[in-house]
């Protein structure tokens, strides 16, 4: 209800009327001019319902007008508060009523609860979502998140043949429950009907061992049993990745994990340590200081990630395109010279050699490469100083992880 200027006039003489009629009572009950002078002579009789410790009567019209006082107010407040809310909601009919105008009013239970004079404290009863059905998951792996949608956080991961429950299909995304109580959205389209609608897991690709050995085993961790061990350029069935590691299916058709790190895309990409020419013994010093004077000449190459060329290099390019120029043929990453060449001691040290540290963390993984040149020195590509540079070996801060021999 809006209100208007009447009613507003209208409150305004109700109030002023009562304080007249007020004033009235307090004079004939005796409230006068303390200045007027006694009149000694009457005597003064009052009425035997009054007694001299009653005195009621006299506070009674301040009481009745302090809840005329309070009624208007909260009519008032009512009042502004209907015209405020029905100027912004549309509420139905049968919750309602309509002033003369037209404009839909709230109901007087409304108001008051609005106006703070209600009993409700604005809770209401949350609807109980009901599960409609349960689907099975269709995929490898699925993930469930907060919302509909992949920019949203991923609450948990299922895999095939996991059971949810279904609550209701939003377009292209589902919102389910899984075993374990989590709600959330998932991709619909990988949810079938029945546990036999499930489809045998296939490969989602295939990848290339690029190691000489590599360990497939019955988890992600080498803590666990060793199932099969493949050997380089062997083909591998790829399912997903858990962490450094990845599910995989093996040419036997065993199924298991292995170090992603030594796998590759494609056959071609596969490092052959067969291809290696032996050198003869009366050339090996020759050949050795041939590679350590060409490296030298690399100096100031700028560190390129993926590089493999005097326009930029990193650290497993710059040691490949070395050898590479002598017609030997190295691994391209640098976790792929943990099985490579001839392994030789610290001790044993002699130019050419290559140097495998570990630069991640302590992972203990062979994450970085230079050549060595004698006198505790060595070169490299460096990611910190951005360029291919010659250091100290014993002030280089990484710990050597160990030594490889390719000429022999």
């Amino acid at each position: 209800m809006h209100l208007s200027k009447n009613s507003y006039k209208n409150s305004l003489v109700t109030i002023c009327l009562l304080f007249v009629i007020t004033v009235c009572i307090l004079t004939y009950t005796g409230f006068t001019d303390p200045n007027q002078p006694a009149i000694t002579d009457v005597p003064q009789e009052y009425p035997a319902a009054f007694s001299s410790d009653d005195l009621s009567f006299i506070s009674q019209p301040y009481q009745n007008l302090l809840a005329v006082y309070k009624e208007l107010e909260f009519m008032s407040k009512s009042e502004e508060i209907i015209a405020r809310y029905s100027t912004k909601h549309d509420l139905s009919a049968d919750a309602s009523i309509l002033d003369t105008d037209g404009t839909t009013m709230m109901t007087a239970s409304i108001a008051r609860g609005l106006a703070g004079d209600s009993r409700d404290d604005g809770k209401t009863a949350a609807s109980v979502e009901q599960i409609s059905s349960h689907m099975y998951v269709n995929a490898n792996q699925l993930n469930v998140r907060s919302g509909v949608g992949t920019d949203f956080d991923k609450l948990t991961t299922l895999k095939r043949g996991d059971k949810v429950g279904l609550f209701r299909i939003e377009g292209e995304w589902a919102r389910i429950q899984t075993e374990s109580g989590i709600i959330g959205y998932t991709v619909a389209r990988y949810l079938v009907g029945s546990e036999a609608e499930v489809e045998p897991e296939k490969p989602i690709a295939y990848w290339y061992i690029n190691a000489n050995a590599l360990n497939v085993r019955s988890g992600p961790g080498t803590n666990y049993d060793k199932i099969e061990t493949l050997k380089r350029g062997d083909k591998v069935g790829y399912f997903d990745t858990d962490g450094e590691w990845v599910r995989v299916q093996t040419p036997s058709g065993k199924k298991g994990y292995m170090l992603m790190k030594y796998l590759v895309d494609s056959e071609s990409e596969v490092d052959r340590s067969s291809s290696l020419p032996v050198a003869q013994s009366n050339t090996v010093t020759s050949l050795a200081q041939q590679i350590v004077e060409f490296s030298k000449t690399l100096q100031g190459v700028k560190y390129v990630y993926g590089g493999y060329s005097t326009n930029g290099m990193d650290c497993s390019g710059f040691v490949k395109y070395v050898y590479a120029h002598f017609g030997i043929n190295v691994p391209r990453s640098s976790a792929s010279y943990a099985n490579f060449g001839k392994r030789v001691s610290r001790e044993n040290l002699r130019p050419s050699d290559i140097l495998l540290f570990d630069t991640d963390g302590g992972n203990w993984d062979v994450s970085h490469v230079g050549i060595y040149l004698g006198g505790d020195k060595f070169i490299h590509a460096s990611t910190t100083k951005g360029k291919v540079i010659i250091m100290s070996l014993s002030q280089y801060p990484a710990p050597l992880y160990g030594v490889r021999r390719v000429i022999d």
